[in-house]
């Protein structure tokens, strides 16, 4: 099966500065509407919304009726949310302190959100707290294959993080994307067990030839870059120095990101490698009918 085009466009239109982050968002929401992880109403909590863009693609394509809240840290992240007109509340907040009653949420998602966060056992407490009994947590994260899928830095990878070394290589891209853990899913089924959560599905998505392809892209794009611009530079940074991150971006980056998007996916069918060693893992976990208060 192709990339989905159709996505891939849409996530474009979200993040027309981010040409590799909008293909790898379209595997991520491919994977999620394939798997019908998410429910299709319900009083639902984003755990790490950002601008909001890829929940309200996917409430869309799901014909959803949610009433939303929205967390994130990043405060001019939260207004470009509130500009959609997605969420009833958007509060400035991390995973682990969301001011939410117990028990006020029948699902709470987050896409590409845990991986950076440092202290994971708080966030994932608190998820159990403000869930309702069999509320679902639905959550997706790069996998234990994410480095194996990487491969060599090559001319692009060494251009982007100055080394030829894999395992420095590995690192500058780590750094780059923030990326923190790559837990395997058993190591996931046991951290969410500890809070009282139950994993009832995990599937991987995002095969090597995807993620290679990806990484190309990126290295071309927010590799280069964030490291003209400083070692210490991250991709949104960057893009807010350069007045790229705003509501209605210059017109004239749309159709180069469509450009490098589409030569990215020249020739790439998806197989099933995804979805025995991909390198993002889709969660859904449920909250215990015995869990006890989440301490």
């Amino acid at each position: 099966m192709a990339v989905d085009r159709r996505l891939l466009r849409r996530n474009l239109r979200l993040a027309p500065f981010q040409p590799a982050t909008a293909l790898w968002r379209t595997f991520e929401t491919a994977h999620l509407l394939e798997t019908n992880a998410l429910p299709r109403e319900g009083r639902g909590l984003d755990l790490g919304c950002g601008d909001g863009g890829i929940t309200e693609l996917l409430r869309d394509a799901l014909d959803a009726r949610w009433r939303l809240t929205g967390i994130d840290p990043d405060r001019d992240e939260l207004e470009l949310a509130a500009a959609r007109g997605l969420y009833e509340r958007l509060e400035q907040a991390d995973g682990a302190s969301t001011g939410a009653e117990e028990s006020s949420f029948d699902f709470v998602f987050s896409n590409s959100v845990l991986e950076h966060i440092e202290e994971l056992e708080p966030t994932l407490r608190e998820t159990a707290r403000v869930l309702a009994v069999e509320g679902t947590f639905v959550f997706t994260v790069p996998s234990s294959f994410f480095h194996e899928n990487v491969g060599p830095p090559g001319l692009l990878g060494w251009l982007a993080a100055g080394t030829r070394d894999p395992l420095e290589y590995r690192r500058a891209i780590d750094r780059r994307l923030a990326h923190l853990r790559y837990p395997s899913v058993e190591e996931w089924r046991a951290m969410l067990a500890n809070v009282g959560l139950e994993a009832v599905q995990a599937s991987l998505f995002m095969s090597r030839t995807e993620t290679r392809r990806w990484v190309a892209l990126s290295n071309a794009t927010a590799g280069l870059l964030v490291r003209l611009s400083g070692k210490d530079a991250s991709p949104i940074e960057v893009q807010r120095r350069l007045g790229l991150r705003r509501r209605r971006p210059p017109s004239w980056l749309r159709p180069l990101a469509s450009a490098l998007a589409e030569l990215a996916v020249l020739g790439v069918s998806r197989d099933e490698d995804g979805q025995r060693r991909g390198s993002c893992l889709l969660v859904t976990a449920r909250k215990r009918r015995d869990a006890g208060p989440a301490r």
